[in-house]
């Protein structure tokens, strides 16, 4: 009988175990003291990122700081990347040459908040179902960096004292991160410093605490670029699940969570609480009534403004608008949409040419919460109707063989969201916005493309399918449904194919060879001449590419492609030909309707390509220089003026000459032209 207890007693012990490592809430833990040295912190593999030197992607090992209230705090083992913080969106003023910073009260009022919770949680996290785990924590967002408060709590596991030497706040940086991003360390350690979300004198001020290398908590100055990122998340206990591991810093935990819908902040373990109601910014109000009919026509009928727009030039003949183009399945192979006929491959005569426009981010839409308000990008063009955002610059457009955009919002009615500072969306009849500008190619792949979630990205491919405008992106290309889509398009005999890509990962092996798939694709399968690979990528706000897109740009080019279109940061940055092969790193905004005067220089990047003996040969590349406007109008025009225009050019221009690469040649000063030989090389 004693046997058969403690048979019994063991049993339910091992079932108890079980359950509690199904159910994950029992088995994570915060810091011990009273634990061994080595087991006084439990940890876990979550999300991946770039690790090694030469770009290599590993899971990311967090330390479990705390876990109560059903909540668990994790905290980055290592300084895994570097940012700048950007206290004023005028360049001269964060260079230092004068002191006129903007004051902001707050962290989440800073560019790092929101690059954190955007860029930096995709390029994490991606698609995992892990982010619907997460809480919002009031002032951080649901990706953050901890407080000088949290960084002298003593029951996570660090000093209470703010100066001297602490190495229980210490941390090493990743290899990449110090050899790819220039992460700050000292005396040739690895002891890295790295940012607190605590202001300097607690508001109106421009400059944010850091953990200093050995540990104290010290003030970094807004200039400093490579002050390292090491993160923190809030996780709901009851929604997650241990999958592997024992907790151990050799071999974490790994997690799952098998909601599909992010958790509602305002309850946790049954009970709600008002303050996650106000810190997640849920909406309580019913959703938005933007101005679609309650009919739904295939494409929204337009409106006549309640005032006449400026005359511009009609744009292309609806025919050629209607140009049919053909969307290729994933790889590996997902179910087709239902397309349009095949084109047909045509001849073309030597000396043909096809002339495309590539301009830059369009949000023809605005951030949720400004939507309504009355120099928002909705009310100015229910205000002066569809053609007002392109109408300076559609002579150009509507010159041309094809007009391709980076379309950087989502279109869709609907009101669930990212909780993110700039979920942006355009109302459905907005596609007429790119219709009346003569644009009828868009990539659909960058970090705002799920704003609205899976349904959110739908609707937005559903509303250009009906509307006629071609679209290209692979959103997830490993999966079934991921949204892999290329496009071809003949263009004056010529057949030119279309590839998008968004940045995380994109300096990685793994990503380039994804991307070089699909441009063999086009090229051998699809009968592909010149293959355009469209790049979401780079740091916002930056005027110069990092290293590692030109290593990558490389790589892609070698590969097969013929040109690199990018956007992304906002900002113009240079361009140069490897190959003779256009590398065009940022084309800066276009019509943008939340960071139109980050950079107010733009252009209509035009290139001319003719068939010589046979072959399609770039001939011409051409940049019409233009700038924005921003609240209350949002239309780019060309710039006249000589030293504008020269303004430019000049920010393509690098300042010094990237390795087996030509910068433009020094006519292109006074010209904004390009020009190449028969055989397709730069003309100096």
């Amino acid at each position: 009988m004693k046997r058969f207890t403690m048979a019994l007693l063991m049993l339910l012990l091992c079932c108890g175990a079980l359950f509690a490592r199904a159910d994950g809430a029992d088995q994570l833990r915060g810091y011990d003291k009273s634990a061994k040295k080595k087991e006084q912190y439990q940890y876990v593999y979550m999300g991946e990122y770039p690790y090694e030197k030469d770009g290599t992607v590993k899971p990311v090992l967090w330390r479990v700081l705390d876990v109560s209230d059903g909540q668990a705090l994790l905290l980055t083992e290592y300084v895994i990347d570097t940012s700048q913080v950007i206290f004023n969106d005028d360049m001269n003023n964060i260079k230092g040459k004068t002191h006129n910073y903007r004051w902001i009260d707050t962290y989440d009022e800073s560019d790092l908040y929101v690059y954190l919770n955007t860029e930096m949680m995709d390029r994490l996290f991606g698609d995992s179902s892990l982010r619907n785990a997460f809480l919002f924590e009031p002032g951080g967002g649901k990706l953050f960096i901890l407080n000088e408060e949290q960084m002298e709590t003593a029951a996570y596991g660090f000093s209470k004292a703010p100066l001297g030497k602490h190495p229980d706040r210490q941390a090493y940086g990743t290899p990449w991160a110090h050899e790819n991003r220039n992460l700050y360390k000292d005396h040739g350690t690895r002891t890295t410093t790295y940012w607190v979300s605590t202001l300097k004198n607690g508001s109106k001020d421009y400059k944010m605490k850091i953990v200093g290398y050995d540990g104290h908590i010290s003030v970094g100055a807004l200039t400093r670029i490579n002050i390292g990122v090491r993160l923190a998340v809030r996780l709901d206990a009851a929604s997650i699940r241990i999958t592997g591991g024992n907790g151990k810093l050799d071999t974490p935990f790994t997690l799952a969570c098998d909601l599909t819908a992010p958790v509602d902040p305002r309850e946790v373990n049954g009970e709600v609480n008002e303050m996650r109601i106000e810190a997640s910014a849920i909406p309580t109000e019913p959703p938005i009534e933007t101005a679609v009919p309650t009919q739904e026509p295939t494409v929204a009928p337009t409106p006549a403004p309640t005032q006449e727009p400026q005359a511009t030039q009609a744009p292309k003949a609806a025919a050629e608008m209607a140009e049919p183009e053909t969307e290729l399945a994933a790889l590996p192979a997902a179910q087709p949409a239902e397309t349009e006929a095949p084109l047909q491959q045509t001849a073309s005569a030597d000396g043909d040419t096809a002339l495309l426009s590539f301009i830059g981010d369009c949000s023809i839409g605005d951030g949720y919460n400004s939507i309504k308000g009355e120099r928002s990008y909705h009310s100015v063009v229910d205000r002066e109707g569809y053609a007002w955002p392109f109408s300076d610059v559609v002579q150009y457009l509507s010159r041309d063989d094809l007009t391709v955009a980076n379309l950087e919002v989502v279109i869709t009615e609907k009101s669930n969201r990212q909780n993110i500072m700039y979920p942006l969306r355009a109302a459905p009849d907005h596609v007429n916005i790119l219709l009346e500008g003569s644009v009828e190619m868009v990539n659909t792949v960058n970090n705002h493309s799920m704003d609205y979630f899976d349904a959110g990205y739908q609707d937005t491919l559903q509303y250009l399918d009906e509307a006629g405008i071609a679209h290209f992106g692979s959103l997830r290309y490993n999966k079934e449904d991921g949204y892999d889509h290329l496009a071809v398009r003949d263009v004056k005999g010529i057949r030119f194919g279309f590839v998008g890509f968004s940045y995380p990962s994109l300096d990685s092996d793994w990503a380039i060879n994804n991307i070089i798939k699909r441009v063999q694709k086009l090229k051998e399968e699809d009968g592909c001449e010149i293959v355009v690979v469209s790049l979401h990528w780079g740091r916002e706000t930056y005027m110069t590419p990092e290293s590692w897109q030109l290593k990558t740009a490389k790589k892609i080019l070698d590969g097969g492609a013929d040109m690199i279109y990018g956007h992304h940061p906002h900002v113009l940055q240079t361009m140069c030909f490897y190959k003779g092969k256009p590398i065009l790193f940022s084309v800066g905004n276009f019509t943008f309707g939340t960071m139109s005067d980050v950079d107010k220089r733009t252009g209509i990047f035009q290139t001319t390509y003719e068939r010589i003996d046979g072959k399609p040969v770039l001939r011409k590349l051409q940049v019409i220089p233009c700038q924005t406007r921003g609240s209350n109008d949002y239309r780019p025009f060309e710039v006249t003026g000589e030293k504008d225009r020269q303004n430019v050019y000049k920010a393509l221009v690098a300042k010094k000459k990237y390795a087996q690469c030509d910068n433009p040649p020094d006519y292109f000063l006074q010209t904004g032209e390009v020009l190449f030989d028969e055989n397709g090389q730069l003309i100096q």
